[in-house]
């Protein structure tokens, strides 16, 4: 990764490219564990966060291969569990049923199926994120980055991510 000298950094105009809403392949790139400490009614201050990065292959709107990296959160606590469990379903970490233990160092490196939507933030900006993870007997038979999905599978890389993604 290149060093970047921070005291002098000339930025591009945003090249951010959105992606769609739609079902999509993806790969488990990382995971941390966090905590929740913004204002909310429905989450309580101080629950344990799973925070996942996702790899999602797509083809922008200019017809360009392109990856984005996709951040989600997953808030451990009861009434939110379901979407650990989807997620863990997703990647092949337990079965559909039945009780389980997550492992989180386990996780790293696996490819599921998601459902993008687009949201729109406090301030108006959009961006994607992941509304649900499918199990694999749920899964869509078709995603929108099928395509794009065996060029990653093969090692294929965009040209502009090879040294640096972000």
């Amino acid at each position: 990764m290149p060093n970047y000298d921070l005291h002098n950094l000339e930025l591009q105009d945003n090249q951010f490219d959105m992606l769609p809403a739609g079902s999509y392949r993806f790969r488990v790139m990382g995971l941390e564990e966090g905590f929740y400490s913004g204002k909310s009614d429905k989450i309580p201050n101080g629950t344990q966060q799973l925070i996942a990065y996702f790899d999602i292959p797509y083809t922008n709107d200019a017809g360009a291969y392109k990856i984005a990296y996709v951040k989600t959160t997953f808030n451990v606590y009861a009434r939110a569990m379901f979407a650990l469990r989807q997620f863990a379903e997703s990647i092949g970490l337990c079965r559909e049923s039945g009780k389980f233990t997550f492992n989180m160092d386990a996780a790293a490196g696996r490819d599921g199926i998601c459902e993008i939507e687009v949201r729109t933030s406090t301030n108006g900006n959009e961006f994607p994120s992941v509304k649900s993870c499918y199990p694999p007997s749920k899964a869509p038979k078709v995603c929108a980055n099928d395509k794009e999905w065996e060029n990653y599978e093969k090692g294929l890389v965009p040209a502009e991510t090879e040294d640096d993604p972000f």
